[in-house]
C-alpha cells in the first residue's frame, strides 16, 4: 500500500470539507482523515476567507474625472464632509447607536461604529480627492465629475454616497439613505 501525502492541502478542497456561508465569510470544515491504516493525521477544523465586494449591480453610470480648482474642490468636499458630520449626528440621535462617536476636525472626518470599526473620511488637496478608509471595503479614493454631480471611484465606478449606504445599512441594521449634495 501506498501512503497518500497531505498534498490536497496546498490550494485543493478535500473532499470531506463542508462549507458554510455566513454574509460574505465562507468557512470550510474539515473532518480528520486517515491516511495510513496505523496512523491518524489531523488537519486543520476550518479554514476562513472573507470575501469583501457587492452582489449588487455595477452602475451603468460612466463618470470621469473633472479638472477642479482649488477653491472650487475645497468648496465641493466642504460641503461633502460637513454634510455627512451632520448626518452621522442625527442617525445617532435617530437610532440611539450604543459605542457610536463621529469627529470633524482639519479635514477629517472619523466616524466609530463600536465593534464594527472606524470609517474615516478625509480631503486630500493635492489630489483633489475624499479618501475613505473602511473597516468593510479597505482605502478608497474618490473623485469629483462635475457632469453627474457625484464623488465617485474610478476603478469600480462606485459612487461615496453608494458605498456608505449599503456598507453602513448593514453595519446598523437600518436603512441608511445618504445622498451627498455637491453646493
Amino acid at each position: 500500500m501506498v501512503p497518500r501525502t497531505l498534498s490536497f492541502l496546498h490550494n485543493k478542497t478535500p473532499p470531506n470539507a463542508r462549507y458554510q456561508r455566513n454574509g460574505a465569510c465562507y468557512y470550510r470544515f474539515y473532518e480528520p482523515i486517515h491516511l495510513l491504516e496505523s496512523k491518524r493525521f489531523n488537519i486543520p477544523k476550518y479554514s476562513f476567507r472573507c470575501y469583501t465586494g457587492s452582489d449588487s449591480p455595477k452602475p451603468t453610470i460612466s463618470y470621469t474625472i473633472s479638472d477642479l480648482s482649488q477653491d472650487t474642490y475645497h468648496r465641493l468636499s466642504e460641503i461633502a464632509l460637513e454634510y455627512l458630520l451632520e448626518y452621522f449626528e442625527n442617525l445617532d440621535d435617530r437610532l440611539n447607536i450604543s459605542a457610536f462617536d463621529v469627529e470633524y476636525s482639519s479635514g477629517v472626518l472619523t466616524l466609530k461604529c463600536g465593534t464594527s470599526g472606524v470609517y474615516v473620511l478625509n480631503k486630500q488637496p493635492p489630489n483633489k480627492q475624499i479618501w475613505l478608509s473602511s473597516p468593510i471595503s479597505g482605502p478608497k479614493r474618490y473623485d469629483f465629475d462635475s457632469k453627474h454631480k457625484k464623488w465617485f471611484y474610478h476603478r469600480d465606478n462606485s459612487t461615496l454616497d453608494g458605498l456608505l449606504n449599503e456598507e453602513l445599512s448593514t453595519v446598523f441594521g437600518a436603512k441608511i439613505d445618504i445622498s451627498v449634495p455637491t453646493g
